[in-house]
């Protein structure tokens, strides 16, 4: 005896009902009648409790095949999502690398890598105007890395 459990249209997942007599499964599943005596009740109760069991058994191997083929569909786009991120990846470290040797912005169809210039940080307001008067103060001067910003171009493709 099988039992077949239709996911879709298109796919059905059909698993036998092993473990279990199929004339106890019969008897559990298709009875029509009911036993008089406590013992063929008790008998009765215990055929249906190992059907219960072994349907709950083929519903589990259900579930863990749909889980299974679920698990590996969802792994393969991983695995793509990782090799576009790859690629990705390698042509913007490229891309920031040509900005920065550059020193000037490149423009694609749908991005646009801006070559922003080093900012200038001083340790405190004061210093900055007070390097107008004592020159040699400019030594505490930082001057940061230029730097890159790739931005998406509006109406691109």
């Amino acid at each position: 005896m099988h039992l077949s459990i239709p996911i879709s249209p298109a796919v059905s997942f059909d698993f036998p009902l092993s473990g279990l007599p199929g004339a106890v499964v019969a008897e559990t599943l298709g009875a029509t009648s009911w036993p008089v005596s406590a013992p063929d009740k008790l008998d009765r109760m215990a055929s249906i409790r190992d059907g219960i069991a072994t349907l709950l058994d083929a519903k589990q191997r259900v579930i863990d095949s749909i889980l299974s083929e679920y698990h590996n569909r969802l792994d393969a786009f991983d695995a793509d999502v990782a090799t576009l991120q790859a690629q990705y990846d390698s042509l913007d470290e490229d891309v920031r690398e040509n900005v920065l040797s550059t020193g000037g912005s490149i423009k694609g169809r749908s991005l646009h890598a801006v070559f922003v210039s080093g900012k200038t940080s001083w340790d405190s307001k004061g210093l900055s105007a007070y390097s107008v008067a004592c020159p040699a103060i400019l030594a505490f001067r930082k001057i940061g890395q230029p730097s890159v910003s790739v931005r998406e171009i509006k109406g691109g493709l």
